[in-house]
């Protein structure tokens, strides 16, 4: 990440865009995770093309959207619509 870093400022980001780029990752799932994920959905993808049965996967738990704007929205706008 250090490296990833240094060639950012390189290419001109601040250090408050970096800053903002660290909490975005920081709120997102970890690597482990979607690795899990992808093993998960490979297994049932190629189930499928054997012709197996595959159940169907349970819905995810809604994400709180207290004070977090939705994806290509403004918090204001974000905020209006809740």
């Amino acid at each position: 990440i250090g490296i990833a870093r240094e060639e950012r400022l390189q290419a001109g980001f601040t250090e408050e865009e970096l800053r903002e780029l660290t909490e975005i990752a920081d709120q997102g799932p970890s690597r482990d995770t979607l690795v899990e994920a992808a093993r998960v959905l490979r297994s049932r993808h190629l189930a499928r093309l054997r012709g197996e049965p595959v159940e169907p996967m349970p819905m995810p738990m809604p994400m709180p959207t207290s004070g977090m704007a939705a994806p290509g929205r403004g918090r204001a706008d974000a905020a209006a619509a809740d």
